[in-house]
């Protein structure tokens, strides 16, 4: 089922501003981290977020496959923060541990 280019970019919009969460929370939570002040931008994320989801979830008629698709694209950008941007080392099999996590969510979706 194709979904029209609004829901596409709420999609976007909610999966970069819960990207954007994540960083600051990831920042702040850093053991040793005396940068308090991540913590709101966190959490202004995080607000920012909830309404667009909100949004999608009146927009498109399924939960299931919304929430399957979030799950996804949610997986694969905290492994790409943590990678990337934290410098995190994951071993080969944390990477196979992401991908049967992917694979169960989309059995799941069967």
């Amino acid at each position: 089922m194709m979904y029209s280019w609004q829901v596409l970019v709420l999609l976007a919009a909610c999966l970069i501003f819960n990207i954007a969460g994540d960083y600051f929370a990831r920042s702040w939570a850093t053991p040793g981290s005396t940068e308090n002040w991540k913590l709101f931008p966190a959490a202004m994320f995080y607000c920012v977020n909830t309404p667009i989801w909100l949004m999608l979830l009146k927009t498109v008629p399924h939960l299931g496959k919304m929430t399957i698709a979030w799950t996804i694209m949610n997986i694969l950008a905290a492994c790409f923060v943590g990678t990337f941007i934290f410098k995190e080392s994951m071993s080969m099999s944390t990477w196979m541990g992401v991908v049967f996590a992917i694979l169960a969510v989309v059995l799941v979706a069967l």
